[in-house]
């Protein structure tokens, strides 16, 4: 985990050195975070922007951990890594005299990358567990996660994106140690961080139940066997009750958000009229489509494809059927939220204005796609994981994007992050096995090319944000972003 958080840390700092020599003012929704944080850090608790609709949590963590991200900034600092001056922005309330303005608070951000990178790190080593991958090969799946570029550009901000992903992770790793108590504490925080966050704690419970009851990947069970065989199990008195005291504290959780989204008369604080929880199917499928894209060495280097043809041919109604309906969807759940269609400065406004917009063609024409991503998407995890497993995680992924109307890359984050992590690596002809070296390199060549390529995309996405900058008609300056 150690070297993990070293590479981790190597690798965003040319991001940040370069962030900080701009001098990028506050942006976008650090307008609302950096001003609400700063007041916290004055000990002004009783202060709130109504336009925030996240809950206080990445302001109390940043506060939390304040005093370890200035010790972190102080040794970048030290270390000539980073050209800051010493911070004008002062903590005056519990903890008075710490660092508190903008390039420090962003600098907590990249403290929680790096903190990210070890959880990922003891992630990758328990999910394949048997498989054992080799300690190259597991920093290779750790930067592959961290450098996932709609992440990796969240470490240079301040956002929610980056410390409500590390807690939810923390959560599912502490999950994985059985440790109940300590996931659900971990899970609240995340919670308190970016709400969609209780979908994830609701993820958790559920391989609490499949670490129990659940049948493994060599079991080779469909999913209708598996859901009948753990409801027969649970039908037994003292399986549910083992069960119940085992997930007790996420139980506790979960019943917790619900009294708080009755109380509060929605999901979302603050801002209410701009996040409403409605129903967009079609989020499903630009998910699907981008986990796709974002994973596509994976997927090429499988025989998904070739399997995808064989299961139209033997399940041609099968096929049609879902042809139909997906393009049902598309006709009558093709939606753009008015934040989409009024801010330039995202790259999905392009791509909505070019492609879906301008044309009605090129929407029925990725029916086939979305179709394909999915089937693909879970015949990549279900080499590893059971088919209950597979369904549980894709419906939690759906979940998180349904409700929302607005079309953003950073909602699809923890979904994403999740696939990296439980992706096989290639494992034809090796059987199962540790592989030798040659075969190593070979299982490792779809994880080479995806950090080729988001290597890349971040170096262009940092270069244009950075100095590819416009005028909005008010005068300031404006910066493309995901």
């Amino acid at each position: 985990a150690v070297e993990a958080m070293a590479m981790a840390m190597a690798g965003m700092m040319a991001g940040k050195m370069m962030m900080t020599r701009q001098n990028v003012e506050p942006y976008m929704d650090e307008v609302f975070h950096i001003p609400q944080t700063q007041a916290y850090c004055r000990g002004e608790f009783s202060s709130w922007d109504p336009k925030i609709s996240t809950l206080p949590g990445l302001y109390w963590m940043s506060l939390a951990l304040l005093p370890a991200s200035n010790a972190f900034t102080s040794l970048l600092r030290s270390l000539r890594w980073l050209e800051l001056e010493p911070s004008k922005a002062t903590s005056s309330g519990l903890l008075p005299g710490l660092g508190c303005d903008v390039e420090e608070l962003r600098t907590f951000n990249l403290f929680v990358g790096v903190l990210t990178a070890g959880v990922v790190c003891m992630l990758v080593k328990r999910v394949n567990g048997s498989h054992d991958l080799s300690r190259g090969s597991t920093l290779l799946r750790v930067a592959v996660v961290i450098f996932f570029p709609v992440q990796f550009s969240s470490y240079f901000l301040f956002y929610t994106d980056a410390i409500a992903t590390l807690m939810t992770l923390v959560t599912y790793e502490r999950l994985l140690a059985r440790r109940t108590l300590q996931a659900a504490m971990s899970g609240a925080l995340a919670i308190f961080c970016r709400q969609t966050c209780v979908i994830w704690t609701g993820f958790g419970l559920g391989v609490l139940v499949l670490q129990e009851f659940g049948s493994t990947q060599e079991d080779n069970k469909n999913l209708l066997e598996e859901v009948i065989s753990i409801i027969r199990l649970l039908c037994v008195w003292k399986n549910l009750r083992r069960v119940l005291a085992h997930s007790l504290p996420l139980l506790l959780v979960l019943l917790g958000f619900l009294v708080f989204v009755y109380k509060n008369g929605g999901f979302a604080v603050g801002d209410k009229s701009n996040h409403e929880v409605g129903l967009h199917p079609m989020q499903a499928f630009y998910l699907s489509s981008f986990a796709w894209l974002v994973s596509s060495p994976f997927h090429i280097f499988s025989p998904s494809l070739r399997n995808f043809i064989s299961a139209i041919r033997t399940n041609f109604f099968l096929t049609c059927s879902s042809l139909a309906a997906i393009v049902y969807l598309i006709h009558n759940f093709t939606y753009a939220h008015p934040f989409l269609l009024s801010d330039n400065r995202h790259y999905v406004f392009y791509i909505w204005k070019n492609v879906f917009r301008s044309r009605t063609w090129p929407r029925y024409a990725l029916a086939p796609f979305y179709m394909y991503s999915v089937y693909s998407t879970y015949s990549l995890l279900r080499c590893r994981r059971s088919s209950v497993w597979v369904t549980w995680f894709l419906f939690c992924s759906v979940l998180t994007v349904i409700p929302t109307g607005l079309l953003e890359p950073r909602y699809f984050i923890i979904p994403v992050t999740f696939l990296l992590i439980h992706l096989p690596p290639d494992d034809q002809g090796a059987g199962g096995r540790r592989a030798q070296k040659g075969e190593q390199t070979r299982r490792d060549m779809p994880a080479w090319l995806t950090l080729a390529a988001y290597t890349l995309v971040n170096a262009v996405y940092l270069y244009v944000f950075l100095f590819r900058t416009f005028r909005w008609p008010d005068g300031s300056v404006a910066r493309f972003m995901w």
